[in-house]
């Protein structure tokens, strides 16, 4: 099961993170989000031990999503020993996705 973060745990569980870290920005309403939610789960399933995979409600977390620069959802942050090193806006397909990861890993 994937992480829904709290404002307060993003530093701690993503920038301070040992492994790879995908974040993925969303709102209930969001249609594409919907979406990509099952993708999401399959690719936290498979990754489980490689990567982090942690879900933000920009609803629910405005404050984190505006420090994030988050302004379309669904929008994958892609975050490697602190830093941002990739961002996505949409949706991807399923290798995408892993491809993505895999770039980081």
């Amino acid at each position: 099961m994937i992480k829904h973060l709290e404002n307060d745990e993003f530093q701690k569980l993503v920038l301070e993170s040992k492994q790879p870290v995908v974040v993925d920005f969303y709102a209930t309403w969001c249609g594409p989000c919907q979406y990509m939610e099952p993708v999401i789960e399959e690719i936290a399933q498979e990754m489980e031990g490689k990567v982090n995979v942690y879900k933000v409600n920009i609803d629910e977390a405005r404050d984190l999503a505006i420090d994030q620069g988050i302004v379309s959802v669904p929008t994958f942050i892609f975050v490697k020993d602190g830093k941002v090193v990739s961002k996505n806006v949409g949706t991807l397909s399923k290798q995408d996705f892993l491809a993505k990861i895999n770039s980081i890993l």
